[in-house]
C-alpha cells in the first residue's frame, strides 16, 4: 500500500450534513456542534422508536461516552458547553434509568427555543459543509449500523469566526478602560485564541466585565490591573469567569466574622502570582 492509499483512510466520500454558521455565531461554535450531535441521535431514536418518554423521543449517554464522541475536546470543555446547553433551556434534562443510583442524563432539544434564536439571527442564512465521521459504540447502538455526523465546519469558516471572536474580544477589553491597547499585536491575538479553545466569546466576555466590575468597587480587595495579554493567562482569567463566582472569591471579608482585613498588597505579588 503506497503513501496515497494509506492516507485516504482520513477522508470520506460520503454526503456532507449541512449546519447554520448563524446558530454557532448566536449560542457558540462547540455548543452548536454538541447541539448537531444530540439531534442526530434523537433523530436515530425516532427512526427506530426508541428511548421514547412523556411524548418526547430522548438520546442519554455518560460523559466518558460522550467523550469518546468529541475527541478533540476535553471532558471539561464538553461539560462546560453541556452546562450552557442547558443553561439557555436548549436542551432538556430528563432521567429515565431503571435503577436509581443511575445518575446518567437524558437529553432533548427544545426546539421552540431553537427556532426563536433562529428566528433573531434569521437575516442572511448561509450553509457550510461540514464532514462526517466514524464513532465507536454506544448506547444508541453501533457505529456499523447508525453513523454518526458530528458538524464540523470547513476550516476557512471556523478560522474567520475565530477571528471575529478574537477583535471582538479585544475590543470588549478595551470598552472596559481598564488598561487600553492601541494594537492587536500577535502575542495578543495568541492568548485570545488559546482562551477560545476553553471558553466561549460570551464567557470571556464577562469574565472582562466581571474583571471590570470589581476594579472598579470599593467592596472587592482586588484592585491590580492587568494588561489585556496578562488577562488572558489561563490562571487569571479562569479567576473571573462566572463559573469561579468571582463576586464571592473576591469580596472583603475582612469582614469575615471580625478578622483583620488583610489588603491586596500583602496577599498578592502580580509578578509571582499572574500564572
Amino acid at each position: 500500500m503506497n503513501r496515497g492509499e494509506a492516507m485516504s483512510k482520513l477522508l470520506l466520500d460520503e454526503h456532507p450534513i449541512l449546519i447554520l454558521p448563524q446558530l454557532a455565531s448566536s449560542i457558540g461554535l462547540n455548543e452548536s456542534i454538541i447541539l448537531q450531535q444530540v439531534h442526530y441521535w434523537i433523530q436515530q431514536n425516532t427512526k427506530k422508536g426508541r428511548n421514547h418518554h412523556d411524548g418526547y423521543y430522548w438520546t442519554y449517554n455518560t460523559f466518558d461516552e460522550w467523550e469518546k464522541q468529541f475527541p478533540f475536546w476535553s471532558g471539561r470543555t464538553i461539560k462546560r458547553n453541556f452546562k450552557k446547553l442547558e443553561e439557555r433551556n436548549l436542551l432538556v434534562i430528563g432521567d429515565y434509568n431503571k435503577k436509581s443510583y443511575d445518575r446518567t442524563k437524558w437529553y432533548r432539544i427544545d426546539y421552540k427555543t431553537l427556532e426563536t434564536i433562529h428566528s433573531i439571527h434569521s437575516d442572511k442564512v448561509t450553509l457550510c459543509n461540514v464532514t462526517d465521521w466514524h464513532n465507536g459504540e454506544g448506547q444508541n447502538g453501533t457505529m456499523d449500523s447508525d453513523r454518526m455526523a458530528p458538524t464540523i465546519p470547513e476550516t476557512n469558516t471556523e478560522i474567520n469566526s475565530e477571528t471575529n471572536y478574537i477583535y471582538t474580544l479585544f475590543n470588549h477589553w478595551n470598552s472596559q478602560g481598564i488598561i487600553k491597547h492601541r494594537e492587536l499585536t500577535a502575542a495578543r491575538k495568541s492568548a485570545t485564541n488559546a482562551r477560545l479553545k476553553t471558553y466561549t466569546k460570551e464567557e470571556l466576555m464577562n469574565a472582562v466585565t466581571n474583571y471590570k466590575s470589581i476594579l472598579d468597587s470599593e467592596d472587592y480587595y482586588w484592585t491590580y490591573k492587568w494588561t489585556y495579554e496578562q488577562f488572558m493567562k489561563p490562571g487569571n482569567v479562569e479567576r473571573f469567569t462566572d463559573e469561579a463566582d468571582p463576586f464571592s472569591n473576591f469580596k472583603k471579608r475582612g469582614q469575615k466574622e471580625g478578622a483583620p482585613y488583610q489588603s491586596l498588597e500583602d496577599k498578592y505579588d502580580p509578578e509571582v502570582d499572574s500564572f
